[in-house]
């Protein structure tokens, strides 16, 4: 689910639309009066209308570009996820938040969960077991015995073609 964001922004926007509309009616009801009374506010009060509903009008778009934000941040973390879950090393890239509590990929039914089985050494090394072998992550580099790996997800695959 996603979290609304920017409430402050958002709450501008819904005053701002507010008062949008409310230059709509205001100017339509000037434009119908002057349009009996035969006045010169007639192109004032359409203009004033026009000008309302332009406001809403991006008003409208910023909600969207909000919007879409907090979708593309929910995009980035469920990828962060996903990446993890296939042993993408992440460490040489650009920082990613760290996803929510609220947000779970359940692990294949064939694969164990990645990060559920992850010990900590005392050196430092991080060590997990796939599929009865020992993956050992030192600094950036993993390791089935003697053979490294750039990445988790090549640690797997080679231990599930037989390869180490």
């Amino acid at each position: 689910m996603i979290t609304q964001q920017y409430q402050t922004a958002r709450s501008i926007l819904t005053a701002c639309v507010f008062v949008g509309w409310a230059f709509v009616v205001i100017g339509g009801v000037l434009a119908l009066i002057s349009l009996d009374e035969g006045s010169a506010f007639l192109v004032s009060g359409i203009a004033s209308a026009l000008s309302g509903l332009f406001l809403v009008v991006v008003c409208q778009v910023a909600f969207a570009i909000f919007d879409q934000a907090e979708s593309s941040h929910m995009t980035l973390q469920v990828m962060k996820l996903i990446a993890e879950k296939q042993g993408v090393d992440l460490s040489s890239m650009a920082e990613v938040p760290a996803p929510s509590a609220d947000v779970t990929l359940k692990p294949s039914s064939e694969e164990p969960s990645i990060a559920s089985n992850v010990v900590m050494r005392e050196d430092g090394a991080m060590v997990r077991e796939y599929k009865g072998h020992e993956i050992v992550k030192i600094d950036k580099i993993y390791y089935v015995g003697e053979t490294q790996f750039p990445t988790l997800g090549k640690a797997q695959r080679a231990i599930s073609e037989g390869k180490v």
